[in-house]
């Protein structure tokens, strides 16, 4: 699963358009390139668990089709795509 989220949308941008992060170019700021090298880390280290989550929300809502379980799903959801979208940013060095 992971394999397809995260790493899938690194490995698509870095073919599209390169790497852009800010911890990659030699004339970075070095507080920015740190808080951007952090924010990578953790957004990637998170993504697994986010992953696990939202499969286990959808499983609820499956099997118990409640309202408590499809609102579970549709927070990680947006979550997972919060958390795509600060990475894309990052990688396109549009984070300040």
């Amino acid at each position: 699963m992971a394999q397809t989220g995260a790493a899938s949308l690194i490995g698509e941008l870095h073919l599209e358009r390169g790497l852009a992060f800010s911890f990659t170019r030699r004339d970075a700021d070095p507080e920015r390139a740190c808080r951007d090298l952090v924010l990578v880390i953790e957004t990637l280290a998170a993504r697994p668990g986010l992953d696990a989550a939202l499969e286990a929300a959808t499983a609820r809502l499956e099997e118990q089709g409640d309202e408590a379980a499809f609102q579970e799903q549709q927070r990680l959801r947006m979550a997972r795509d919060e958390a795509d979208r600060q990475l894309a940013a990052l990688m396109e060095g549009d984070v300040e």
